[in-house]
């Protein structure tokens, strides 16, 4: 051998054993949560969740509360939720279905009422009066694009003030 013949350097491989049983680990722990939907009775946990939100049987119909406003004409008109109150759409949802189950639908309609003859914002047609309502949508329908609910209940309804006159409007 010469000096000038170069040994390789035995450089030891890292273990791929470790990394495949931690996707192995990740994967089972993922896919568990699938035998909840052969049980009788699941049990669905957060973060693992067998997402029964899209496997559990729904009915065909829903209900919510709603607000619609009627104009001089007697036509219907859907009213905005930020009328009703603050937050997002589902949280003010909750609002006045929380009302109409406390018999408070009236408070609610009067309060829409009065924020739609004060507002500024409001640009559909004159309303005239406000009903609290709950509609009962057949929910395939419903999304295909006829939103004629198959029922109604009314909770409340109520004038719509007439809107204050400016100084400016009075002179």
């Amino acid at each position: 051998m010469t000096d000038s013949t170069i040994l390789p350097v035995y450089t030891p491989r890292p273990s791929k054993l470790g990394p495949a049983l931690v996707i192995v680990a990740t994967l089972l722990t993922v896919l568990s949560p699938i035998v909840q939907n052969f049980e009788r009775r699941p049990n669905d946990n957060f973060p693992l969740s067998h997402y029964p939100m899209f496997s559990a049987k729904r009915s065909a119909h829903f209900s919510g509360q709603t607000l619609v406003g009627i104009d001089a004409e007697g036509n219907r008109h859907r009213i905005r939720h930020t009328f009703a109150g603050t937050g997002g759409f589902n949280q003010v949802r909750r609002q006045i279905y929380a009302a109409v189950k406390e018999d408070r639908a009236l408070e609610t309609c009067n309060a829409v009422a009065k924020r739609l003859s004060r507002s500024k914002r409001y640009t559909g047609p004159r309303l005239t009066s406000v009903q609290v309502i709950t509609a009962t949508h057949h929910v395939d329908s419903f999304f295909a694009g006829d939103q004629t609910p198959v029922a109604e209940k009314l909770h409340a309804a109520c004038p719509v003030p007439e809107p204050k006159k400016s100084k400016r409007e009075v002179k």
